[in-house]
């Protein structure tokens, strides 16, 4: 069990809990439930899937930035295998580098969009319509 204190990227702390003798699941039980009244968050499957967008060629990069093969990744994701302390840093910088990268486009975006003339302005919210009225229709 694996545990950050704050938030991505500016996290204080890790914590790892390496052993796994039967005695210890009690303490890990209360480490986890100090842990997450303290405001740190657990790196596990959980929180890796909760952070995949499920792009296509995404677990593949995780992989690649973990050292790994995708089959690690995939048993991560299944709960076969946990993440050992020495990828949590790794976990990290691949899902804050892409926080960035998404920051990063939102921000070009929004300098090009106060560039705009009305007429480039409405077809662009015309257009956004349509994309979402496509995108409404098509989930189930």
């Amino acid at each position: 069990m694996i545990e950050v204190a704050g938030s991505m990227p500016h996290f204080i702390a890790i914590i790892a809990n390496k052993s796994k003798p039967k005695n210890c699941v009690n303490s890990s039980i209360t480490l986890l439930r100090n842990a997450q009244q303290r405001g740190m968050e657990t790196i596990d499957a959980d929180w890796i899937r909760k952070r995949l967008s499920g792009k296509r060629g995404e677990k593949s990069a995780l992989a690649t930035a973990l050292g790994v093969g995708p089959d690690v990744v995939s048993k991560i994701l299944k709960g076969e295998r946990s993440v050992h302390a020495s990828e949590i840093p790794k976990v990290i910088e691949f899902f804050a580098s892409q926080d960035t990268r998404r920051e990063s486009a939102r921000l070009r975006l929004l300098q090009e969009i106060q560039t705009l003339d009305e007429q480039e302005a409405r077809f662009l919210l015309g257009s956004l319509g349509v994309y979402r009225g496509q995108r409404r229709e098509e989930e189930p």
